[in-house]
């Protein structure tokens, strides 16, 4: 017999999710920090424990969504994202329908020569905390986002409100938009 209980894991998880890192989770659970990541990791490959036909249409979907809020935040938790990689592929581990979006942003970021990094900056931050979040409900396709017909959220407000150079981040990012226009 197991030593935990799908049920036990899946509270793990979720107290992952609810953002415990792992030796808070060692804490609270009795569970070494490596088997919990493991669970986390298994559950976000593999999905649920169980097998398929064990699971009612109802706990299947409280587990995909589990799934999918573990995906973000382990991704979240590995520093994806970070301004080092011009070839943005990073996006598609949050959503695979984001391709376009990263199309564009490696292309455009081939064009800039000066301020390289913080062009980078500006669009992971643009990427992370505007296009990712699904309560944005930023379309996945760049011809939706730019459509006459979608009435976009104030990515300033989202994204560079808080920092101090923002207006230059916005600046970058409407530089981008612009050139995919």
């Amino acid at each position: 017999m197991a030593k935990y209980d799908n049920n036990f894991k899946y509270r793990v998880i979720e107290t992952f999710c609810n953002g415990k890192n792992s030796s808070e989770i060692e804490k609270e659970f009795g569970v070494k920090s490596h088997t919990a990541l493991n669970w986390v990791r298994k559950f976000i490959s593999d999905g649920p424990f169980e097998k398929e036909n064990e699971l009612s249409e109802a706990r299947k979907d409280v587990l995909e969504k589990l799934r999918k809020k573990a995906t973000k935040r382990e991704l979240d938790t590995r520093q994806q994202g970070i301004s080092t990689t011009t070839d943005f592929k990073w996006l598609l581990e949050y959503d695979k329908e984001l391709e376009q979006w990263r199309g564009f942003a490696e292309e455009w970021i081939k064009t800039k020569t000066r301020n390289k990094a913080m062009n980078m900056t500006a669009l992971s931050n643009f990427f992370k905390k505007y296009v990712i979040p699904n309560q944005n409900n930023i379309p996945r396709t760049v011809a939706d986002f730019l459509s006459y017909k979608y009435n976009a959220p104030d990515f300033y407000e989202i994204c560079f409100a808080h920092i101090k150079r923002g207006t230059r981040f916005v600046n970058m990012v409407i530089e981008f938009i612009d050139w995919i226009l």
